[in-house]
């Protein structure tokens, strides 16, 4: 295993592959170790053989992806929420009734009770 990740790291360092892939390889390869050095009976062998042929292996890189991806999503969603309070805010001091800031910032009641209480 140590020439393995001595021979990942040249790669990385020639550019060979990425650090994100040296990683996944890693990773990878210390689950597969993992897996073969047990002792199996034929009873695990079986259960061995059905969970390595259905599992999907998640790796470091595919876990920072999925994390980015969702703190995207989020900061969308923070940054929708932020615009309509903005409008609700510039509604509310121009005098508009709730009625009219419903039907023009896509809103709830609870919303602009909101802002309304943040403003005071």
């Amino acid at each position: 295993m140590e020439n393995f990740s001595n021979r990942l790291d040249e790669a990385v360092a020639k550019g060979h592959v990425t650090e994100n892939t040296a990683k996944d390889l890693r990773a990878l390869t210390g689950n597969i170790l993992e897996y073969i050095s047990r002792k199996l009976d034929k009873d695990n062998k079986g259960k061995l053989v059905k969970s390595m042929g259905g599992r999907v292996l998640e790796l470091p890189s595919d876990q920072l992806r999925y994390a980015e991806a969702k703190g995207i999503k989020i900061g969308e969603a923070r940054g929708e929420d932020q615009k309509t309070d903005h409008v609700i805010r510039n509604m509310l001091l121009r005098g508009h009734k709730d009625e009219d800031i419903i039907a023009i910032a896509e809103c709830t009641k609870e919303q602009i009770d909101d802002v309304r209480k943040s403003m005071k």
